[in-house]
Order: structure tokens, then C-alpha cells, then sequence
């Protein structure tokens, strides 16, 4: 039996071996939430991906030209399936037509940094909590010891 490649997952891990996202912030906007996340290439900033929040698409600032690099490396790219990129953004099954496979496109990039940040983000404040747990615990332990 012959196992189906997922090329979005594929192809967001290739660009994160690539690319690494610091600074994400949310807001409230007036159709949902905005964020906004720093985009790094080689650990220099090249620009930042936003998402305001009021409906639109994603979108990208670039600040070098190290950003529009980044669709270079896009077109090299396969090309993926719209319903597997429904179900890793929101993890339901596409119930729509199919579609023929899509092209990797700069505002798809900019989907994938943001839910990158936004990983990043819930990772540090788990391991913020698990160090907080730990710190008190062994605090606790020493006060019961009498020891400081």
C-alpha cells in the first residue's frame, strides 16, 4: 500500500528549516483576532508577516530583499492539496469540491510563520509554568527541611 505524502506539511517544514519567526503579538480586531510576528532568515530580521484581524488575507512587510527570497525558495516547493491545508489550519476535513493541487504562494508563507509564533509562544509559557511548578516545589521541600 502506498502512503500519501501530505505536501503542506512537507512544505512547512522546509520553510521552517529556512526561515524562524521571534515577537508575536495578538490584538483584537474587528473580525477576529490579529497578530503579528518578526521574521528571521539566517538570524537577521527580514521583514513581518501580519494578520489585522478584519477579515482579510495575511499578510507580509518585507524589509530586505532576503524576504522576497523566500518565494524562491516557495516555487521549489511541491505543490499541495487545499484539503491538507484545511485540515492542518483548522483540523477539520475540507467538505468542498476538489481542487486541483496549488502553488505555494506568499500569503500561505505568512500563515505558516504566524502559526509558528504562535507555537513558540504556548511552548515558552508551558515551560514557563513547568519551571514555575518545579522552582515551587522544590521550595516547598526545602521549607519543609528547614533548610533555605
Amino acid at each position: 500500500m502506498e502512503v500519501k505524502v501530505n505536501e503542506y506539511v512537507e512544505g512547512k517544514a522546509r520553510i521552517l528549516e529556512v526561515f524562524s519567526v521571534k515577537g508575536f503579538r495578538t490584538w483584537r480586531g474587528r473580525e477576529g483576532v490579529g497578530a503579528q510576528a518578526t521574521v528571521y532568515k539566517d538570524g537577521k530580521q527580514i521583514g513581518w508577516v501580519k494578520d489585522e484581524g478584519n477579515g482579510g488575507e495575511v499578510r507580509f512587510d518585507a524589509i530586505t530583499k532576503s524576504f522576497w527570497d523566500a518565494q524562491a525558495i516557495l516555487d521549489t516547493l511541491p505543490k499541495y492539496e487545499f484539503k491538507d491545508y484545511w485540515k492542518e489550519q483548522y483540523g477539520e476535513v475540507w467538505d468542498g469540491d476538489e481542487e486541483p493541487k496549488r502553488p505555494w504562494r506568499m500569503h500561505v508563507f505568512a500563515d505558516v510563520m504566524l502559526d509558528q509564533a504562535e507555537t513558540n509562544k504556548k511552548n515558552l509559557r508551558e515551560t514557563n509554568k513547568k519551571n514555575l511548578r518545579d522552582f515551587l516545589s522544590e521550595y516547598r521541600k526545602n521549607k519543609e527541611n528547614g533548610s533555605n
